[in-house]
């Protein structure tokens, strides 16, 4: 998924889960869809501390695509 489809889909996510329109849980909602894909998107080449060493350890969607480890 492109970054804005992580966003939209995290966002739309979290509002109809907790049913609200308060956008600060749907903010978080949105920036918390980022992280499956941190290795490879913008937010990973902003944070290069957590998401070099994640790429190293694991391929793209491997254990961070996984519910399990969240």
């Amino acid at each position: 998924m492109l970054t804005i489809t992580h966003l939209l889909v995290g966002a739309a996510s979290v509002g109809m889960a907790v049913q609200t329109t308060n956008p600060v849980p749907i903010l978080i909602g949105a920036i918390a869809s980022l992280l499956p894909d941190i290795s490879t998107s913008p937010t990973g080449r902003v944070l290069p501390f957590i998401s070099r060493p994640l790429e190293q350890r694991f391929s793209h969607r491997s254990a961070t695509h996984s519910l399990f480890p969240w």
